[in-house]
Formats: structure tokens, sequence, C-alpha cells
């Protein structure tokens, strides 16, 4: 359970864990993004087992993983997540992209996230990325940080990191809006799971997307893929159903993070 100094030196093993991941894997010539992927949060994890491994902490740990859904059945909950993760996606885009993708950005991410090679795309986005930024972000970091300070802060501090991770600013911002609803998720239900179906659902949605635009660039929008009457009516559309999902949710996940608030007294 890091404090901010340990936050801090995770996030920096993550980018030189990347540096030499791609060095590594681009060395060896076998061009996988799972592995390179794997390779980057190596560094990180290992920071983490090790502390934890070494320590001797007189005080409970919080469960990374202790559900609760209130009125709401499992099932039901992560659905209403994912439902309401699709439509911040929608809501959060021109935000993101009021920053131009430079060209060799742009370049970098096509070739990043090709689809010449979809079972290892699916496998790195879809079922590694999930897991193991979760595991960073909200079940290392956030659940640290909540001995630290309130709330909110965590949440804050775990969403800005979970941009930090993505390296750009397009990325960034909706991982950061994405990373503000994840940590509420994660506070208010306990279910590390449910914030990886959530982030599954996310990544998987933009694979769909490529798959059914091949010929659109990497920064591509939905206002760049559909008439402009027909965006205008999916935004508010979006719009109408996240505050529907966020109220569903606020009413029926039980209140103020219980299982935080049990073991941590907070």
């Amino acid at each position: 359970m890091p404090g901010y100094g340990l936050t801090a030196i995770l996030v920096v093993l993550f980018f030189l864990g990347s540096v030499a991941a791609g060095l590594f894997v681009g060395t060896l010539g076998i061009g996988s993004t799972s592995l390179t992927y794997l390779l980057s949060m190596l560094p990180p994890f290992l920071l983490a087992w090790a502390v934890s491994a070494s320590s001797r902490i007189g005080i409970s740990p919080i469960p990374i993983h202790q559900p609760h859904y209130g009125a709401l059945t499992p099932l039901t909950a992560i659905a209403v997540m994912c439902v309401a993760v699709v439509a911040l996606g929608v809501v959060v885009e021109p935000v993101a992209n009021l920053m131009p993708m430079s060209e060799n950005l742009r370049r970098l991410m096509e070739e990043m996230f090709s689809m010449d090679h979809p079972l290892d795309l699916f496998i790195a986005t879809s079922l590694l990325a999930p897991i193991c930024e979760e595991l960073l972000c909200r079940g290392l970091v956030m659940r640290g940080l909540m001995r630290k300070g309130t709330p909110l802060t965590a949440i804050l501090i775990s969403a800005a990191v979970f941009g930090l991770l993505h390296a750009n600013f397009q990325q960034g911002v909706t991982a950061f809006a994405f990373g503000l609803f994840l940590g509420w998720v994660y506070y208010r239900s306990g279910s590390i799971v449910a914030c990886m179906a959530v982030h599954f659902t996310n990544n998987t949605l933009a694979q769909v997307m490529a798959v059914l635009f091949p010929d659109a660039p990497a920064d591509a929008t939905y206002a760049d893929v559909m008439p402009e009457v027909c965006y205008i009516l999916l935004y508010i559309v979006s719009v109408a159903v996240l505050a529907l999902t966020v109220y569903v949710l606020h009413r029926k996940l039980d209140k103020g993070g219980e299982s935080f608030n049990q073991v941590n007294n907070i």
C-alpha cells in the first residue's frame, strides 16, 4: 500500500520498464505488443512485491477485492458500470481532442495498435491492460493513498497516475476521466474485478471500432466516422445515459466505501 513517494517511484519504474522492454523486444525482433507491455509492468510490480514482503507494519491491510454491491446484484452492477464508461468515452472525447495529435505520435500509435496481429493486440489491451493497470492504479496506488489522505485525494491521484501511464495528451485526458470513474467505483463497491470488467469493456470497444473503421487514423473520433446529425444525437444520448447510470450507481451501491471505512477507520 504505497504512499506518495513510493507511488511516484512506481510510475517512474513503469516508464523505465517501458523503454527497456521496447529495446529488449525490438532487439529480439519479436514485435509483440503483449510481451512489451508485460515487461513494462514488471518493474513496478516487483518493487511492490519486494516492499510488501519486507514490511512489518502493525496495521491490518485493506483487501484489494472485497466486493459489496449494495442493492444491485454483481452482474447488474457491473453491467451498469460498463454502460456508464461507454457513455463517458463519448462525452469526454471532445475535450481529449482539443490538442491535435502530432504526426509522429499518430504513426507511433498506429504501429503500436496495428491490427496486423489482432490476437496479440487483444491480449495486450483487453486482458493484460485491465488486469495490470487496475491492480497498479486502484489496487496499489489508490488503496495505499486511502491511508494517507481523503478518499477524494486517493481517487484524484490514482486517476492522474492512470492518465500519466498513457503518455500522451489525448489518451491521458480520457484515461484521467475514466480513472475518476473507476476510482469512485472501486471506493463504492470495493471490487477490483468490477474495475477490470469496465476497463475490459472500454478497451475492447476501441478494438471493435478499429476493426469496423480500419482506415481511420489513430486519433479518429466518433465525429470523424459518422454524419454530424448522428454524432450530435449520439452525444446527447450519451450524456443522458451517463447521468442515469451514475445516478443508479450512487443510489444503489453501498454508501461511502464501507469496506475501506471498516478497515481503515476513515
